[in-house]
């Protein structure tokens, strides 16, 4: 287990990697994180912190032509390791968070109508992108989730994604959030029902 001090250094480490393009490396880590399922002391998983990392998701103050050169340095990573399930669920991270960037993070109601086909257009390549990748990883299923209510899919949909990612990685708490999230009133859910799953 890790102390919090282990996040700084692990983003750290994860981005100069990818930056490097040190693709062994950063596969290797990616390995490792997810497969000793390496924790904080209160249980939560290290492996977020890597693809915060790797996504390039730096809060709302980055740099907007930052989208733009994580983007090519995941190209790359996927040219040197054709197929790899790390770089293609941090590209999808990447085209979630450049999506949100275009909406806003205001209600429905105040996004701007040229906005939403930006939006829609980045969140279906991030479907598309986690497609095809193999789902060997729990942060796969967190973000298909993510996907899944940015589409308005329905409930039925997303509860089976989340019940695939319990049987496979059950102490995964990032999924376990999004699906909370997702059954909020103001998204797909009915009042008590994220209650429910928490008990689940």
């Amino acid at each position: 287990r890790y102390t919090r001090e282990a996040a700084t250094s692990t983003a750290s480490v994860s981005s100069g990697l990818l930056e490097r393009g040190e693709y062994a490396d950063l596969e290797y880590l990616a390995g490792q994180l997810r497969d000793k399922k390496l924790t904080f002391p209160d249980g939560d998983w290290l492996l977020p912190v890597f693809y915060r990392a790797t996504a390039g998701a730096a809060g709302p103050d980055r740099d907007p032509a930052s989208w733009e050169r994580t983007r090519e340095r995941l190209v790359k990573w996927l040219e040197e390791v054709p197929g790899s399930a790390a770089a293609q669920i941090a590209e999808a991270k990447r085209l979630v968070g450049y999506a949100w960037e275009a909406r806003g993070s205001g209600a429905a109601s105040e996004v701007k109508p040229e906005a939403w086909p930006v939006f829609n257009e980045r969140i279906e390549a991030a479907r598309v992108t986690l497609n095809k990748a193999p789902r060997t990883c729990p942060e796969w299923f967190h973000q298909r989730i993510v996907v899944a209510r940015a589409q308005g899919d329905d409930l039925a949909s997303q509860q089976a994604l989340f019940e695939a990612a319990w049987k496979a990685f059950p102490d995964y708490l990032p999924t376990v959030q999004a699906m909370v999230f997702n059954l909020l009133p103001r998204w797909c859910g009915q009042t008590g029902q994220w209650q429910r799953l928490a008990r689940w």
